[in-house]
């Protein structure tokens, strides 16, 4: 049983594309990905979203709230 595994979090576009960090980033992953293929290493993609309907945004959730934007 395998106890390794790849995670990668927020790597979509509007996330990648809004921080100046991400460029040094993507070249990483764009090694360690098939690396991790060729070891049989398990690769989990984490994505986080928001409902158009702002129902997942607590009312007082000020950082989560500015990600949302308004309305």
């Amino acid at each position: 049983m395998t106890t390794t595994a790849l995670i990668v979090g927020d790597l979509q576009a509007g996330i990648v594309d809004d921080y100046p960090f991400a460029a040094g980033v993507l070249p990483v992953m764009e090694k360690v990905l098939p690396m991790a293929g060729a070891a049989a290493i398990p690769v989990i993609f984490i994505c986080f979203g928001l409902r158009a309907s702002g129902l997942d945004v607590a009312a007082g959730n000020q950082l989560i709230s500015a990600l949302a934007g308004p309305g």
